[in-house]
This record gives C-alpha cells, structure tokens and sequence, in this order.
C-alpha cells in the first residue's frame, strides 16, 4: 500500500538514522538499496530513504519500509540536480546521522567532478565509489533485487489483453529519463526492429514518458510498476540504456536487448562491469544530420562619393554587385570591373583592356 506523501519540512530527523535523498534516476536508487546493507554497517545505522512517488516500487523490490515519499515539485526540486538540492546538499556534505544527504553528485559543489567523471576512466561503479567513499570491495555484498512484490490493477492487465496475448509482446523503450537523452535521433533503427518483431508475429508496446510515435508500434500510458510489470511477464525487451533497464536486467537478461547511442555509453554503463550481467548490449550510432549552409544575404548595392571643396563631385565608385563595380570621374563613367564566375575583365571607357577566361 502506498505511503501518503509529507513535506521535506516536516519530517523529524532521527538523530540515529542516516536521511538518503535519492533525487536521481532509478537505475541510481536501485544501486543505492543494493548497497543498503553494506553501507548501513559500514557507517553504523540505519538508512531512511526520501523518495518520488515512482520510484516506491524498488523499495517494494527490495522489502524497505524505512522511507517517506516526498512530492519533488512541491518542494522546488526542478531537476535532479538544481539550487534547491545544493542548497540542501551544502547543509550535508558528507553522510551524517540526523541530517539530509543527497545521493547526486551534481548538487555537491565540493566534489572534484573530474575525478568522478573523467571522459578516460569514468564508470558507473567508480562514480558510486567516490561519491560515497567506498571501497571497490562494496560490490561483493551488492543485494539483488526482488520481483515478487510487483503487482498491477485488473484495469492495466485488461487494458493489455486488449491490446493481444501478453506472451506475444516486445516492450519497447526508445527514451532515457534524463531530459537530455531525449532522442529521435535513431527512429530508423526501431522501426526496422519492429518491422522484424511484426514478421515473426510479435506485437511491439511502447513505454515512454509522452507519446513516442513509431510506425507499427502501440504507445500505452503507464507508470513504472506497471512498465515493469509488463517487462518482467511480456515475451522481450528491446531499450536504450536507462534506470528501467537496471531494474528488468536481473530478471529478463536473455530476453532483453539494450542500445547505446555512443562506444562511451556502453564504456560507462555497461551491465558486465556494473553488475555482472550477461545482457544482450549493441551500439547504434546515429546518423549525422546534414545541416544545409544558411542562404545568403541579398546583396546591397552601394554608392561611395568623394567631394572636391565639399561642392564638385570628383570620383563616385558605384558597387552593383559583388562581381561588378563601376568608377565614375566627374559623373562620367570611366572604368568597370566585372570579375564574373568564368570571366574577368576591365573596360576603360567602354572597351575592354584586360580580361581572362577560366576553364
């Protein structure tokens, strides 16, 4: 049963307990209750977890009670990372029992993020590492985490059976939570895996947070437990790297395949050096987009006049185009120049003195 929701204000802080703000994704909150038990008596004491509402169904994954669910845009949380967390974060730095501690490295302004991301060595295990100062060790006593708690309503599973035999569903995730890996960038590639999926009789089902229109696919509206749901009972998963692949990958490995739009990427967040995973993994580079050069600027034509005793008009050069230009002396035309694509020539008075072709 859900937990109602209360402000960040009116929590009283245990001076025994350890406060997690788990402000990320929830491929972050999952590494964090994995490492709930090694990090509890490494620091000695119990952790209290504050949460988004989405994200309470890894906390039933993982039988934690020890939480309170928190409304982020109540509480001025913009991002996973903005002012109001720093400012939160600047209180606790490090972890203290009786205090808040944000569990993202972006609002910690006295990390070195070049140590915690480094383009060369950065992995996900080493950002956990750093950011909580353990050893690499930690991973040995990492806690997996459980499916039996998932449940749905009769609504969603009618509203799947609606849709064919559950069984015969590919659940499709094209988008990664953070904002910026928002992408249309590889449509192409998903259309084409579901143009297979649909030979082989199969039916694709789209989860994303806003309607994500691919030819042959159906996009349903539904929330994380129930996406997860669907992943954990449906025929296989085809996704971009993101937090929901964390959660499915201990449970449908050999039925999952995820994509990486970058050979970083998969450097980074790779399932064998995060959790020793065997998971189906493949890059898909985007195509690079073309962008045509901006049209010129219409020419302007110009007229540049210089005066004898400010009354007799002596040389007026007049500039018809970039190519053309004619030198008036006395308002009589004397001289043009005409440096055309295949010709350029000089005329003086009228009669050409210079000229060359181009080949």
């Amino acid at each position: 049963m859900s937990k109602p929701i209360v402000r960040l204000s009116n929590i009283r802080l245990d001076p025994e307990k350890y406060y997690i703000l788990l402000s990320a994704g929830c491929g972050d909150t999952l590494v964090y209750l994995g490492l709930r038990r090694y990090m509890e008596q490494r620091w000695g004491g119990p952790f209290h977890f504050l949460i988004r509402r989405s994200h309470e169904v890894i906390m039933k994954m993982y039988g934690v009670d020890d939480y309170d669910v928190l409304d982020f845009a109540a509480e001025g949380f913009s991002g996973i990372a903005c002012d109001r967390l720093t400012a939160i974060s600047d209180q606790t730095p490090r972890l203290r029992k009786g205090a808040v501690w944000v569990a993202f490295f972006g609002n910690h302004r006295e990390l070195d993020p070049r140590r915690a991301i480094n383009r060369q060595t950065f992995r996900m295990r080493n950002y956990f590492e750093y950011l909580l100062q353990i050893p690499s060790s930690c991973w040995d006593y990492f806690e997996r985490p459980k499916s039996d708690n998932i449940t749905v309503s009769t609504e969603f599973m009618n509203r799947v059976s609606q849709l064919g035999q559950l069984s015969q569903m590919v659940l499709l995730i094209p988008e990664c939570g953070d904002k910026f890996q928002m992408t249309r960038e590889i449509d192409a590639y998903w259309e084409k895996e579901i143009a297979e999926y649909a030979r082989q009789g199969l039916k694709v089902i789209i989860n994303a947070l806003h309607p994500f229109p691919l030819k042959g696919a159906i996009h349903l509206n539904m929330s994380l437990e129930e996406a997860l749901w669907l992943g954990l009972n449906c025929h296989s998963i085809h996704a971009l790297r993101s937090g929901i692949c964390d959660l499915l990958a201990f449970f449908r490995g050999k039925d999952m395949t995820v994509v990486y739009k970058d050979h970083w990427g998969f450097y980074q967040f790779n399932f064998n050096d995060l959790f020793n995973l065997s998971i189906k993994e493949k890059i898909v580079i985007p195509p690079v987009k073309k962008v045509p050069p901006p049209p010129p600027e219409p020419f302007k034509t110009s007229k540049k006049t210089y005066m004898l005793f400010g009354a007799v008009r002596v040389l007026t050069i007049h500039k018809i185009s970039p190519e053309r230009t004619r030198y008036y002396f006395l308002g009589i035309p004397v001289v043009s120049i005409n440096f055309l694509e295949t010709t350029r020539k000089i005329n003086f008075f009228g009669v050409t003195v210079w000229k060359t072709l181009e080949n």
